[in-house]
């Protein structure tokens, strides 16, 4: 501020005040443009002052600062100059990149779709798709510390597993002992059962127990997520 004395004369003479300091205050004004957030209910300011300068929000933008005609200040205050003053936000329009998640060969899996912004990466990644006969390892080409900055569609990488095969007894009279085959190609030979069954020849397998014995011993079957559990048939037979 500047320093100023006030002089009061008439016609008893004059007086003299003592020396005081005059601040100049000059307006602020927010123009938000559409923007959420609340901006300093103080509106008045001196020169050399710092205005508190708000963050704001708007969906579908991004928020770069504030302009005063001249510049465009990103910091937390702005220093008052030696006039009013209007302050406007600048918007910057996001650009959203889409990452579409496909799993072409899994079990009942929809294309899932992620919207990211440019340049950001994906914070919550679609559930692990699932596949018979193998094991899910990692969407190909992403993971959590990825920027995106175009729209891409990636796909899962796998890892084929064994398979568990279940060949169980089918008659109470019979003491065949159950097992499990591990099968780790898309085809295996049908085995033989684990003991044989007092007079009663063994069939085949078949993976209904009142079947006829679809597969025999030393078949080549075709693994099948809706058949993994087999089961054995028997015939009677009598010696004499």
């Amino acid at each position: 501020g500047k320093m100023f004395r006030c002089v009061v004369s008439n016609s008893a003479g004059k007086k003299e005040s003592n020396a005081a300091i005059l601040n100049v205050l000059y307006r602020v004004t927010f123009n938000k443009k559409d923007g959420n957030g609340s901006i300093p209910s103080k509106t008045l300011y001196a020169k050399g002052e710092s205005v508190p300068l708000p963050k704001l929000t708007k969906e579908g933008f991004e928020f770069k600062g504030w302009s005063d005609g001249s510049d465009v200040h990103t910091g937390d205050t702005y220093q008052m100059g030696s006039k009013s003053v209007t302050l406007t936000a600048i918007w910057e329009k996001e650009e959203l990149c889409r990452v579409t998640f496909s799993a072409p060969k899994a079990d009942n899996y929809k294309d899932q779709v992620r919207e990211v912004k440019k340049g950001k990466k994906i914070t919550k990644f679609p559930p692990d798709p699932e596949r018979f006969h193998y094991e899910f390892v990692e969407w190909d080409g992403i993971n959590e510390n990825t920027s995106i900055n175009s729209n891409m569609t990636v796909y899962p990488k796998w890892n084929k597993v064994a398979v568990r095969v279940n060949f169980k007894n089918n008659h109470s009279y019979c003491e065949m002992e159950n097992f499990t085959l591990e099968v780790f190609g898309d085809n295996f030979n049908m085995p033989g059962p684990k003991n044989e069954c007092d007079y009663h020849r063994f069939v085949g397998w078949d993976n209904s127990p009142s079947g006829q014995a679809k597969y025999e011993k030393g078949q080549t079957a075709t693994l099948d997520k809706n058949n993994l559990t087999y089961w054995a048939i028997w015939e009677e037979a009598f010696s004499d």
